[in-house]
């Protein structure tokens, strides 16, 4: 079999083609700074692509969840902590005013100082974090004050 001039020709006509193709779509992988622009360009590895994208969705997903878990824990030890310094008080004076030492003045003075401390236990008990009440359950939202 021989080989002309032409074929010649038109074998590097179709290589150079082929090259200027290539570093046509390498060029616009590098200036767009994707691999894939279009579905087309590899559909096996835009599958690949995808399933990593939706994973790394569930990855910030968890890690927004483990942020906000670790909030609530942290305002709830804070607020139940609270409330327990604020109940022992009112155990301390109720057991003062049990004390026949006491006037009935004393008593009366004790009274708003115990009310004083139910109503900040109350307060504790309806703390918030990002608008939901950290002791409202599976009910977070919606409660009327």
């Amino acid at each position: 079999m021989r080989t002309t001039l032409n074929t010649i020709y038109n074998m590097i006509q179709t290589n150079l083609n082929n090259i200027t193709s290539d570093m046509a779509t390498i060029n616009g992988q590098i200036s767009s700074g994707r691999q894939m622009s279009k579905i087309s360009d590899n559909p096996v590895n835009l599958v690949s692509a995808l399933g990593m994208r939706s994973s790394l969705a569930e990855l910030q997903q968890y890690q927004n969840n483990l942020i906000y878990g670790e909030s609530l824990i942290t305002a709830s030890e804070s607020s139940l902590s609270q409330m327990k310094e604020q109940i022992t008080e009112a155990k301390v004076m109720t057991i003062q005013a049990i004390n026949s030492a006491l006037t009935d003045e004393d008593r009366s003075n004790m009274a708003p100082v115990i009310r004083n401390l139910i109503e900040q236990t109350t307060i504790l008990g309806n703390t918030q974090i990002n608008g939901k009440y950290i002791f409202g359950g599976y009910r977070t939202a919606g409660y009327s004050e």
